[in-house]
């Protein structure tokens, strides 16, 4: 064990260079507090969904749904007396709005069995439990939710439902002892069918299921039209849509971590080449390789630590600005989440600590190894060159040549592993980082024999001191090319994204007009548009054509997927962005109804290709139908299905539609069809929206923007972090050189020259980490788009390289590198000549 003696100079340097511990313990924090940020943002948006699954679904095992009409009541009363199902109940539930707060109305049947939901209902015996039963509009509220929205017991307040208005009187308030009871709105099942519409139909019935046989059993009662789903099966399928974004979070945040890793490297080399002398000192005084090794480590142990608790504590703060912008995503793409609380999970802190505290070991290794096996004499000397610093290079380029063919292997191991993806992505960019310093002493020789006749002797030193301190100069640039390399791929794999979106939308979007209703794209709940409208709408004399679809949810053996039923009578080839095939032939025998189509998301994620069938259950049972070719969709990670319209009313029996496409006759101007339609459509009660084309692309666009903000703030943690590491680099390359730059100084360099050495090292520096950043940049956007982006959501897109983000990255590594620079030369530039030769 390290003596007290040996703590006590510890301890001591550490006071004394509060700058080294410093940066260290920021760059550590930073990494640190991002991977635990991540994580907490993940896992509240992940406990937000089980706390509403958990609140609505209660205790029930199963339950009956049905079309976009819903379950007839009827269901209900025979289930209780022919089946003798008591333990059943009826829920009506859909999303409103309460004075600009997302609430879920809840109408329950307060006589039939609660689920457990953990929701405190009124006695029905008191006055607030007669009234909500008795008394049309009576809502009952948390607490809290009350408080904030300003109301009170007796209060009257609308809420806002698909457009429309209606007053309702808050007549009971329990308390929000569950986190998501706070954005439940409670009434009675008849008062919330006549809020929504719904008079005489059912959302749903929950049920609770004793065993298989009464499963069966039910299946075989129930009628024609209606589902049995398994409760745990679609909370397992909610969670599902949204587990590879926060998988893709979480490798966003490493990064950052492992650019810290570097950081620590550079930080602790530092701190070893400051105390060389001391360290000579102490072996000549007996102590032991195994002590100092330990010494180091302990030092770096201590800085660790502070540094993880440090990174914990801006990871909560971090953690709920994240949330905002992971929960804004998944409302975007996949399904609506309240996050009621921040969750702080103690797993996450815990995997914060074994993460910094494993990095930081990791990244002391090898300095503290280099300083226990260095002879007394050689630590005696206060500079120098450290030597093996070209094996050292080899050896680590050797390993990252390995470790990058390791990871191409692994993209060949499996089609749709996303986890393996990962491992291949992150083997690809830590091998590719492992030959940076081999790579940037090539460079270095490089610049030296193309300019050697051409450069004065200090700009030849400048290039020189790269050389010889590769050990540190070649980490450095090393993190500063992740960073600048993570940046570029990002951007190109985003900017690949957005103008594949931007060509699909083109082509997509081939309608004039569109008219939906705000919920049809969920789940084709109710009625559809009014069929007056409709009918108007195709008379009109500024229209072409109207092409019409229905949307809602069904059940395949691959799971629940959302149907978009077709008008195909009049389909123009470009309505359908195919994928591969025979187009015209594809097209034809979809229009005859012959089969269906299915997204390329749909398709990757349940190996369905061009040929298999899908069977899908409708109101005649299960059916077969050939997937008759596969179209590209960005609208949803989990899959669409398109079905001719005719099919679909043929088995369903549905005459609905949820939205219209319109097209203009030629000369009719676009801007006058849309205020046209939106004075139709004024005479409605129903609420209906009315986009004009350009309006949805414009909105498209900016869910998309919006989508990836969070991978933007890493992206920028991630250089920061980098930063720091290239300010301590350069700072142990100055103290490396202190008697090389006193000899100058002796031999009269004015300070100015021992600066302009540094800030030439450091222009080169950048200038080597941004032009090496440009093949990782590329390497990784090819990974991201053809690996990682396909095995997550199924999307495929072309590959995109911008000429202004690759000059960008090169400037940003410059720029990133001279500010780092600038305090370094300045102190080199005032060092004490006598006192720095007297030192060696």
């Amino acid at each position: 064990m390290v003596s007290r003696i040996l703590a006590r100079s510890s301890l001591r340097h550490l006071r004394q260079h509060p700058l080294q511990a410093t940066l260290t313990i920021l760059g550590m924090m930073l990494g640190v507090a991002v991977v635990v940020a991540v994580d907490l943002a993940n896992s509240s948006a992940k406990r937000a969904l089980a706390l509403s699954s958990e609140m609505i679904n209660g205790t029930a095992t199963h339950y009956i749904e049905g079309g976009p009409a819903g379950v007839p009541e009827e269901i209900y009363r025979r289930l209780r007396t022919e089946l003798g199902l008591r333990v059943s109940a009826p829920l009506v539930t859909d999303e409103v709005r309460a004075r600009g707060q997302h609430l879920t109305l809840l109408g329950v049947d307060f006589f039939a069995h609660s689920f457990a939901r953990p929701v405190d209902s009124p006695d029905l015996d008191r006055p607030a439990g007669r009234r909500m039963l008795l008394e049309p509009g009576s809502v009952a509220m948390a607490r809290q939710t009350a408080a904030m929205l300003g109301l009170a017991v007796g209060d009257s307040f609308g809420i806002e439902y698909r457009g429309r208005t209606v007053e309702v009187q808050l007549v009971y308030l329990f308390p929000a002892e569950h986190p998501a009871s706070r954005d439940i709105l409670l009434a009675d099942i008849a008062v919330a069918q006549e809020l929504l519409g719904r008079a005489g139909s059912l959302d749903r019935i929950d049920l609770a299921l004793a065993d298989a046989a009464a499963e069966a059993r039910l299946r075989e009662w129930l009628p024609g039209g209606l589902s049995l789903v398994e409760a745990d099966d679609r909370r397992r399928s909610m969670a599902q849509m949204s587990s590879a974004f926060h998988t893709n979070l979480t490798a966003m945040s490493l990064l950052a971590l492992l650019v810290g890793g570097f950081l620590i490297y550079n930080t602790v080399t530092f701190a070893v080449l400051r105390r060389r002398s001391q360290f000579g000192t102490l072996r000549v005084l007996g102590v032991s390789r195994s002590e100092l090794y330990q010494l180091v480590f302990i030092e770096a142990g201590i800085l660790g630590a502070v540094a993880t608790a440090a990174g914990l504590a801006v990871g909560l703060g971090l953690g709920q600005l994240l949330i905002k912008l992971v929960t804004v995503t998944i409302n975007d793409l996949y399904y609506r989440v309240h996050v009621s609380e921040f969750y702080v999970s103690g797993g996450s802190l815990a995997r914060g600590c074994i993460l910094g505290i494993g990095t930081t070991a990791l990244a002391t290794w090898l300095p503290a190894r280099a300083a226990a096996r260095s002879t007394p004499i050689t630590l005696q000397r206060g500079s120098g060159r450290e030597p093996r610093g070209h094996r050292f290079a080899v050896a680590l380029c050797a390993a990252g040549v390995i470790a990058m063919a390791a990871g191409i292997a692994l993209t060949r191991l499996s089609d749709n592993s996303l986890l393996l993806g990962f491992i291949a992505l992150a083997l690809a960019i830590v091998g590719y980082s492992l030959t940076v310093p081999l790579s940037v002493k090539a460079l270095c020789a490089l610049v030296g024999g193309v300019t050697s006749r051409r450069i004065g002797l200090l700009a030849r030193l400048g290039l020189r001191g790269i050389d010889t301190g590769i050990n540190r100069s070649g980490i450095a640039v090393a993190a500063l090319t992740l960073a600048v390399a993570t940046t570029l791929g990002v951007s190109i794999m985003i900017g690949s994204f957005r103008q594949t979106v931007v060509d699909w939308l083109e082509q997509s979007l081939e309608a004039d007009v569109y008219i939906t209703l705000p919920d049809a794209r969920a789940r084709g709940k109710g009625d559809g548009l009014p069929a007056t409208l409709v009918d108007t709408l195709r008379r009109h004399p500024a229209v072409r054509r109207v092409r019409s679809a229905r949307m809602r949810m069904v059940d395949t053996d691959q799971g629940p997927v959302r149907l978009t039923a077709l008008e195909t009578s009049s389909a123009a080839p470009d309505d359908y962005p195919l994928k591969g095939g025979d187009r015209s032939e594809v097209l034809r025998a979809f229009v005859a109804g012959e089969g269906l189509l299915v997204s390329e998301p749909f398709a990757y994620r349940s190996q369905t290709d061009a040929g298999d069938a899908l069977t899908v259950l409708t109101p005649k049972g299960p059916l077969q139908f050939p997937v008759l070719g596969i179209f590209h969709d960005y609208t949803s990670g989990s899959g669409l299905v398109y079905l001719p319209l005719h099919t679909y009313r043929r088995l369903w029996e549905d005459a609905s539609v949820s939205s219209l496409a319109i097209f203009r006759r030629p000369g009719v101007d676009p801007t006058a069809l849309l205020d046209d339609v939106r004075s139709l459509v004024a005479g409605y009660d129903t609420a209906i929206r009315v986009r004009a084309n350009e309006e949805i692309r414009s909105m498209s666009l900016q869910i998309f923007d919006r989508t990836f903000t969070v991978t933007e703030v890493l992206r920028l943690l991630a250089v920061i972090v980098a930063f720091i590491g290239v300010l301590t680099a350069l700072l142990a390359l100055q103290l490396e050189k202190r008697r090389e730059h006193a000899l100058l100084r002796a031999a009269g360099v004015t300070p100015a020259g021992i600066g302009g050495i540094i800030v030439g090292q450091t222009l080169l520096l950048g200038l080597f980490a941004g032009l090496l950043a440009l093949p990782l940049g590329l390497l990784m956007a090819v990974l991201l788009i053809d690996v990682i982006n396909l095995r997550s959501f199924g999307w495929s897109m072309g590959l995109l390289v911008p000429g202004a983000a690759v000059w960008q990255a090169v400037l940003l590594a410059v720029v990133a590198a001279l500010v780092a620079g600038l305090y370094p030369a300045w102190s080199s530039a005032r060092l004490p000549v006598a006192r720095a030769l007297r030192q060696e």
